[in-house]
């Protein structure tokens, strides 16, 4: 069981988190974590939604966004022409590229908690 006050003192710490990572490449924690997905091959706004855990409106905000600053485009799937086909644009594949290189500073509740995902070796039934 977990104490109420420590869940919300590490909810607090995952507020700072995603501000310090704004600040720090100009992007929200889900615009960025698109992008990543979208680089491993996640094309159809739907599937990215879902790999995401947000809804169809709020990822289309964010691939408006992202289209805008042509960091990705968007045309007609290929094997579906009534579909939408994510891709990276080349500006776009940099980006991803430089934030599988930035570091963040974690402090607090959350180094233990994503410590764990650090390390697999402490993640229930021990390995990813």
């Amino acid at each position: 069981m977990i104490d109420l006050c420590r869940l919300r003192a590490i909810q607090l710490e995952f507020q700072h988190l995603e501000k310090s990572f704004k600040k720090e490449t100009g992007l929200s924690l889900n615009e960025a974590l698109g992008l990543c997905n979208i680089g491993k091959g996640i094309a159809e706004p739907g599937k990215l939604a879902r790999e995401l855990g947000i809804s169809p409106s709020r990822l289309s905000r964010i691939l408006g966004s992202l289209e805008s600053r042509h960091l990705l485009s968007r045309g007609i799937a290929s094997d579906d022409r009534r579909g939408i086909a994510l891709d990276l644009t080349d500006q776009g594949q940099a980006l991803v590229e430089k934030l599988h290189c930035t570091e963040i500073t974690v402090s607090g509740h959350l180094t233990g908690i994503l410590g764990d995902f650090e390390n697999p070796s402490h993640t229930q039934g021990g390995g990813v």
